[in-house]
């Protein structure tokens, strides 16, 4: 009996230093603002392999020309990343002094001198709160939520009808294969054809959608879903139509039709990595589109609830919301052993703060009875 009630002390004390510590955590999250170290900002407002070739009258001179010329172009090619085409047109490039204003930090690589000839390779990082505040300031409306990877599955129907995807004459593979890698929201993978990759899917299951097969694939790769593109070569490999379908959360399903053509005399290769460019653009303006968010309008406040399995869901399920593009502020109203309740601030619409959040690994979704919002962290997540 002793000893039972000895067991059942220590149980109630555990339990007790357990809720004082939970306690203790979430009253310094309440008290901590809004986490400003965004989870993707690092990649987001990041341009790197910026290529330098400059003369001038000696080796400084050939530098400052290629590095002011370099930071011009990583800027430009910023905002090309967060906007729709077209819309980088309406924001000129900054003056020297002012651009800098909205770099943190520049690296380079590679450099060389000689002869006032400048050669190297930079990358650019960029203050996110400060390109933010510029594009709110010009009324241009941007995107920064990024993809999970997209792994691709290339498909290459010949004029017989037969569909090629392993084991055969694909330079539509190998197009995407030697590709250089995307360099906006969306990473795409190119395949690597292995014992696995033919294991995982053919092109029957995979231009038939099967969902099974295309979530076996892309989990090869660690990638968020899988791209559908199938090429069609013209008659006269002279032209060629790319069907593309995107099987991933956050992404229409249904597939676009891309016409790629040929230039007069122009190799199948060069029609292929045509085409290859062609794809990454739709999947790029399709998300940026997907993903616009408008700050010209007013943010809205939604309340949620986090069940909770320990203090590691606390914590990393508000890193992630705080981590969430479209979320301005996580106020957390209270917190119990079980589960916590928060207020976020967003801007956007509620689809655009699903696709944000499934990004970062969590779900958005209405509680079974629909009078609440529920978080959770989402498998793998």
């Amino acid at each position: 009996m002793l000893e039972r009630y000895r067991m059942g002390k220590l149980r109630a004390i555990s339990g007790h230093m357990a809720l004082v510590a939970l306690l203790a955590l979430s009253a310094s999250l309440i008290a901590a603002g809004p986490n400003e170290a965004r989870a993707q900002s690092a990649d987001v407002f990041t341009i790197g392999g910026i290529e330098i070739d400059t003369t001038g009258e000696n080796d400084l001179d050939a530098k400052r020309t290629g590095v002011a010329e370099a930071k011009a172009q990583a800027f430009s090619d910023l905002i090309a990343r967060l906007t729709l085409e077209g819309t980088q047109d309406q924001l000129a490039v900054p003056s020297p002094d002012r651009l800098e204003f909205l770099i943190r930090d520049v690296t380079f690589d590679q450099e060389k001198f000689g002869g006032g000839r400048y050669l190297a390779e930079l990358t650019v990082r960029f203050q996110p709160e400060a390109v933010r505040d510029l594009l709110q300031r010009e009324g241009i409306a941007f995107a920064e939520t990024k993809s999970r990877p997209l792994a691709v599955v290339p498909i290459l129907q010949q004029p017989s009808g037969n569909s090629v995807l392993w084991g055969g004459a694909n330079p539509w593979m190998a197009a995407w294969v030697e590709a250089p890698p995307a360099q906006g929201l969306v990473p795409v993978l190119a395949p690597i054809g292995d014992l696995d990759d033919i294991a995982a899917i053919d092109a029957r299951m995979a231009l038939g959608g099967d969902k099974g097969a295309l979530g076996a694939y892309a989990g090869r790769y660690e990638a968020g879903g899988a791209v559908v593109a199938q090429a069609q070569p013209s008659g006269n490999g002279s032209a060629m139509t790319v069907s593309v379908m995107v099987s991933a959360p956050g992404w229409d399903p249904v597939s676009t039709v891309l016409s790629v053509q040929g230039g007069t005399g122009e190799e199948a290769e060069t029609i292929y990595q045509r085409g290859v460019a062609a794809v990454i653009a739709l999947l790029e303006e399709e998300w940026t589109r997907a993903n616009l968010l408008r700050y010209d309008r007013a943010a809205t406040v939604l309340a949620i609830r986090v069940p909770l399995a320990g203090l590691q869901d606390l914590v990393a399920v508000r890193g992630a919301l705080e981590g969430a593009p479209p979320v301005k502020r996580v106020k957390l109203t209270r917190v119990t052993t079980g589960e916590a309740d928060m207020d976020i601030e967003f801007v956007g619409d509620i689809y655009q703060l699903q696709t944000a959040l499934v990004q970062g690994g969590l779900t958005l979704d209405l509680s079974d009875d629909a009078t609440s919002w529920l978080v959770r962290r989402a498998p793998g997540g």
